[in-house]
């Protein structure tokens, strides 16, 4: 983790100013096809990495707001990493980590299911919700970025995850884009 003793001063308010300052929000719609069914999910990560601001209806991603930690790596993510390693090759193992990491997240029993990519998708959108790293997995997997509805979906590809390279790059450098 990195240790910030002035976490609030001069970083981003999106995320880590006081709750007056804050303004990276989640709609109802978008939070429940990420965690289900409000009132059903059980999910820590639902129940407790959001904040209600005084006098609105908009619920703001707050996971770093009062503290002074932000983490590198996880032991969540090196669960999912590890699922992720052994679906092909050992399914049985892989349902283990996930039945383990998901055991920790939620406070019923969890029933043990096939690891899928699209299993372990679904558990990182929850996971890293609001920290930047959900494209990077998107673009690593080549995996469809998933909107609202199907009909939001963007296909995985190229042009979606390799940026341009800059017209000066291309200028100057002597490149070709590819």
């Amino acid at each position: 983790s990195l240790y910030v003793y002035d976490m609030e001063e001069g970083r981003s308010d999106v995320f880590f100013g006081e709750e007056s300052t804050m303004k990276c929000y989640i709609s109802d719609g978008r939070r429940s096809i990420i965690f289900g069914t409000p009132g059903v999910d059980i999910d820590w990560r639902n129940q407790n990495m959001f904040v209600l601001k005084t006098g609105e209806a908009k619920y703001y991603v707050g996971k770093y707001r009062g503290v002074n930690r932000i983490p590198l790596l996880k032991l969540s993510e090196m669960y999912l990493i590890a699922a992720e390693g052994w679906m092909e090759d050992d399914p049985g193992h892989a349902a283990e980590l996930l039945q383990t990491f998901k055991q920790a997240r939620t406070q019923k029993e969890v029933v043990s299911q096939e690891v899928t990519e699209d299993v372990i998708m679904r558990e990182i959108r929850k996971e890293f919700i609001g920290e930047g790293v959900i494209f990077l997995t998107y673009k690593r997997l080549h995996h469809d970025i998933w909107g609202n509805t199907s009909e939001d979906q963007v296909k995985a590809d190229n042009n979606v995850f390799v940026f341009p390279i800059p017209e000066d790059e291309i200028e100057y450098g002597n490149r070709t884009q590819n």
